[in-house]
Formats: structure tokens, sequence, C-alpha cells
């Protein structure tokens, strides 16, 4: 018996073992479901015959994580079965800082001795031209559907999460998700965590909140409201949807727009930001929670 035929034999009967696996990482569930979606229309990839892809992550994507997911997609079950996979496939994952010449020696070496090379690259702008001339096909990664945090968290944490949870969840950076939504740990604590860690880390700076202005009339009960409700937020108690967007303060230099702004970031207890119109009267306020 061939090794290769030996080898589909063996990755044909350790199925379950493979899916013991995936299940066995929330971060390595995600990824591996978001690289098989994206990889849908490359028939030769999921079907393990030979083929040069380049997977391109999202944007500030945990790119470890997905090099993980990518060799076990490209290996299938043969990761099961043998350390090294399947012998016919080498996946690399290339970064935004690397310097090239080290790693196109490397690239080439596999376009040479192996039929199915896949590349992981951070943006599409890493990715070698002597890849893309060898390139069967380019896909891009898209960011985590809530069905698979739901699928995800059943299956590796044994936890259930709804629908609306899932859709925050989806939106949180996958380092986050698995260092927060744990097994023991209920979904609306770890959703609490990931709120908290959104939130940037700066140092206080001193001034007035609101209750300490006078004269601000409707503009300062608007602020008083919008503090609540980003409180209610942070709690969960509210969707992000629930709470203001804004305001726009118009006015002469000097009439307060910009120590509004200040009292209303520490009222909220949040960062603000300010940037002033070409006619350099209007400034629009904004805040990062």
């Amino acid at each position: 018996m061939t090794r290769s035929r030996s080898l589909q034999t063996v990755v044909g009967g350790s199925d379950a073992d493979f899916r013991r696996k995936l299940h066995r990482h929330l971060a390595r569930f995600l990824a591996y479901c978001s690289i098989m979606r994206a990889c849908r229309p490359v028939w030769q990839f999921r079907a393990f015959k030979p083929v040069v892809l380049s997977i391109v992550l999202p944007e500030g994507a945990d790119a470890e994580f997905y090099e993980d997911a990518a060799r076990h997609a490209a290996h299938g079950p043969a990761i099961a079965t043998y350390a090294g996979g399947r012998d016919d496939t080498d996946v690399q994952l290339v970064k935004i800082d690397r310097k090239r010449s080290s790693g196109d020696t490397d690239l080439s070496g596999a376009l040479a001795k192996k039929s199915r090379v896949i590349l992981v690259a951070q943006t599409s702008a890493s990715v070698p031209d002597t890849f893309l001339m060898a390139a069967d096909a380019i896909v891009d990664v898209g960011p985590i559907e809530p069905r698979h945090v739901r699928a995800g968290a059943k299956l590796c944490l044994g936890l259930t999460v709804s629908q609306e949870q899932a859709e925050f969840i989806a939106t949180v950076p996958l380092a986050t998700i698995v260092s927060t939504l744990r097994r023991g740990r209920s979904v609306t604590a770890a959703i609490n965590l990931m709120k908290k860690a959104a939130v940037p880390k700066t140092k206080y700076v001193s001034g007035p909140t609101l209750d300490d202005l006078h004269g601000i009339g409707e503009a300062g009960e608007w602020g008083r409201e919008l503090a609540t409700d980003l409180a209610d937020w942070r709690t969960g108690k509210i969707g992000w949807d629930d709470v203001d967007r804004g305001i726009l303060l118009s006015g002469p230099p000097g009439t307060g727009k910009t120590t509004f702004a200040g009292a209303l970031a520490r009222t909220c207890d949040v960062i603000s930001s300010s940037a002033r119109s070409a006619a350099g009267s209007p400034r629009a306020i904004w805040a990062t929670s």
C-alpha cells in the first residue's frame, strides 16, 4: 500500500478526531469557520487538490489564531493523525512587518516542492509579487459571523448565546472573545468584560463636570441623560443602538464649546475629541467609550 493511499484511508477514518480538535479551542473554531466560508469558491482547497491560495485576513485580525485555523483547514483530518499533516501541503503566515527577502525564499521553496501552498496574509499588500503570479486564487476572509459565535460557544464551551449577544460578540476582537467567553462564566458577565476591555485606558484629566457648569440649559440635560445611557450600556441594561450618537454645538469663539466637551466627557467617563469647521465657528463633539 502506498503512502498516499494509506493517508487517504486514515484521513477518512479520523473525522471525529478532527472535529474534536476544532471544538477544543473557540478561537480555532471561529477562525476556521471564517476561512472555510471565504474559500467556498475555491473547490480545490476544500477537496484537498493541488492549489496555490492566498488567504487575506480582516483588518486588525489576530494573525496567529487564523494561521492555526488555516493549517487545520488546509490539512483537514490528516492533522489529527500526523504531526505534520499532509506531506503535499504547506501553510505560511506573512506579516505586515516582515522582511520580504527572508520570507520570499521560504515561499519559493514551498512552491517548488509542494502541490498545495497556502499563504495567510495580514493584508493584500503584504503578499509577495512572486506568489501573486503563482496563485490560483486570493480570498478575503470576512468578519466572524454571529451564527458561528453561537455554534462555537455551544460546541467548545457548552454555553448558550442568544442571537443579540452573538451579534455583539462578533464585533469584538478574537483575542478578547477567547479571553472573556469561558466555560463556567455566564455570557452576560463575559460581555460586560468585553465592553470594559473596549474602553481606552487613559490618564484622567481633572476639570469640571456638567454639574459644575451653569447656564448650559438643554445641552446640560442632554449630557446628563447621555451619561446615564452610557452607564446602562456598560452594564448591559440597554443596547448600543439606544445610546445617542452625539451633539453639534455652534457659536463664536470663546463661548465655551470646548469647556462643555471636556465637562461632558468627564461626566460620561469617556474620551472626547473635537473638530472645528472650515469657517471656524461650529464645533463637532464626539466621544469614545
